[in-house]
């Protein structure tokens, strides 16, 4: 099945690839769908276009992403938040 079919419509979407060009897109993704990027742990590696990461990104660790995930580091996705901060109830804004 190919991706795109595979996604469209999703409420939540996991990518766990070892993919080095982006194998979702954006596009596909319907309005308040979660995605759950887990792959492609090299700064050089995406699984996720540039659309796919124009939404409310949300990390593990602001410093690991920062040095091993290419999907924040190649789309200079603004960083929203690390899910800690959410968990421990530090109040962000949306930008």
């Amino acid at each position: 099945m190919p991706a795109e079919a595979a996604v469209r419509g999703a409420d939540v979407i996991v990518t766990a690839t070892n993919a080095l060009e982006p194998i979702l897109n954006g596009a596909w993704l319907k309005p308040g769908a979660h995605v759950n990027a887990v792959g492609s742990p090299r700064p050089g590696w995406r699984e996720l276009d540039d659309n796919a990461m124009a939404n409310t990104l949300i990390v593990d660790s602001r410093e690991a992403v920062l040095k091993e995930s290419g999907d924040v580091i190649l789309s200079n996705a603004p960083i929203y938040a690390e899910i800690g901060e959410i968990f421990a109830g530090v109040e962000r804004r949306l930008r």
